[in-house]
């Protein structure tokens, strides 16, 4: 059974601000892995001097990113709820 308009035009936005939201978790674990790298780097071959900054830096990204993700999913779901309870 096809979904009507409205409701096909809901699933539609839903599954794009979904693909959205794991480009974006995507894009900030890349931008995590190079901070890491820094870290490691700067263990290897440096002082440690900029170690705590850098773990600064990825723990803000990080919970950052958690917050909006868990936001996302919040609103996600209540979009599904909507077209579960007009079937």
């Amino acid at each position: 059974m096809a979904l009507p308009p409205s409701k096909l035009t809901l699933a539609q936005g839903l599954a794009n601000d979904a693909l959205d939201l794991l480009r974006a978790d995507s894009e900030k674990l890349h931008q995590m892995t190079a901070v890491a790298n820094a870290i490691c780097l700067d263990l290897t071959h440096g002082k440690g001097d900029n170690i705590h900054q850098l773990a600064e830096l990825i723990s803000f990204m990080s919970r950052d990113q958690a917050e909006y993700t868990d936001h996302q999913i919040t609103r996600f779901q209540a979009d599904l709820d909507l077209l579960e309870v007009a079937q």
